[in-house]
């Protein structure tokens, strides 16, 4: 709105609508407008961020909840011009049900997931009500005694501004002092478990570097604690994009780039469960089902708020897993492009049996044919 030239009617919003936060789009605005003239329905056309995001979560407590009836997912082909998925809501002005449906394929709508009001918690999601595998998000998480924030937090690496400052600090050398240099890596050089660095260019804010680092001194006197603290820390570093992987830093030796996600802790041993964790196919399906709406043309942007409230079972301190995850990190510095498929199958089944999952499920998860 500020670029359009819009920046009265932004203040204007902002200053009398009571549900507008964040980084708001403008439809949350005629949501608002649309339910104080309502006398009883309401139904509009929108994408379906709403649903997910945080900029969503005032209106999704106040209004969704007390009167939405009904989603109508109707994807990202619905206009010729426009690829975001959309989503057609009705609402009533008192629903204790939701309905969460989709056109099938002769454009009848076909009811998909009826739920109860009172079972939609804290910050209100309803994304998971689209997937035909409710009942397996249903079964890990009444399996779940804590979150993953309860072991560690998860944290947004930099601030943009931070990412543009670090420009200038970057070098391009293969062979360097880690007391005097920080590697630098970002989504593109993360792998699972280990990180890509030296092995495939990073492009960074347009810049390209197949050895990027940092002097330690000039960094720690141009950032602010905060960002100095997610590099000399031990870590995992998460790659916020399309693929949930996440690698290891236990020296503390690293400087996390843009738009990765940062999980700090001095506990080797927590890091390496959580890394267990992040990298297996059951948080990956657990997500992408449970936040569809956060998806892009098949694609998905990884949010902290996913990463803190990935659910975990009880007796997840396996020994078992520990030393799976030391074997793949041994097997990976000794070949960068060793197979870790059997071990990875073998964290995957330990945390199936940890969250009690039916074969079934299982089969669904790895996208079997029972």
């Amino acid at each position: 709105m500020v670029n359009i030239g819009l920046e009265i009617e932004r203040k204007y919003v902002i200053s009398n609508y009571k549900y507008i936060s964040g980084n708001w789009d403008i439809y949350m605005a005629f949501f608002e407008k649309g339910l104080d003239f309502s006398i009883d329905l309401l139904c509009y056309i929108t994408p379906d961020k709403w649903l997910s995001r945080p900029f969503g979560l005032k209106f999704r407590e106040h209004c969704m909840m007390p009167k939405m009836l009904n989603v109508l997912h109707v994807g990202n082909k619905i206009f010729e011009n426009v690829r975001v998925d959309g989503v057609i809501s009705l609402f009533k002005q008192k629903s204790n049900i939701f309905i969460a449906s989709e056109f099938d394929e002769a454009k009848n709508v076909r009811i998909i997931n009826t739920f109860s009001k009172n079972d939609i918690l804290h910050p209100f999601l309803i994304d998971f009500l689209f997937s035909n595998n409710i009942d397996i998000i249903k079964k890990i998480e009444s399996s779940s005694l804590m979150k993953l924030s309860d072991l560690s937090i998860c944290e947004n690496s930099c601030a943009t501004s931070d990412a543009y400052k670090l420009i200038p600090l970057i070098k391009n050398m293969a062979k360097f002092d880690e007391d005097n240099y920080f590697s630098l890596i970002n989504t593109g050089t993360i792998d699972k478990f280990i990180s890509k660095w030296g092995l495939k260019e990073i492009t960074y804010l347009g810049n390209k570097y197949m050895f990027p680092i940092v002097n330690r001194k000039n960094f720690i006197n141009s950032f602010g604690k905060t960002y100095i603290n997610k590099a000399i820390k031990p870590k995992l570093i998460i790659k916020g994009l399309n693929l949930l992987n996440a690698c290891l830093d236990f020296s503390g030796n690293t400087i996390p780039g843009k738009t990765t996600l940062v999980i700090c802790n001095n506990d080797i041993k927590i890091l390496k469960i959580l890394s267990a964790i992040i990298n297996s196919k059951l948080t990956t399906f657990y997500i992408k089902n449970k936040y569809s709406s956060s998806s892009y043309c098949g694609g998905i942007t990884f949010t902290k708020e996913m990463i803190n409230n990935i659910p975990l079972p009880k007796n997840i301190f396996q020994s078992s897993i520990l030393e799976l995850v030391d074997q793949i990190i041994e097997k990976k510095h000794e070949n960068s492009q060793f197979d870790i498929s059997e071990y990875e199958y073998k964290i995957n089944q330990i945390l199936y049996n940890l969250f009690n999952l039916s074969d079934i499920d299982i089969n669904n998860i790895e996208g079997l044919k029972s």
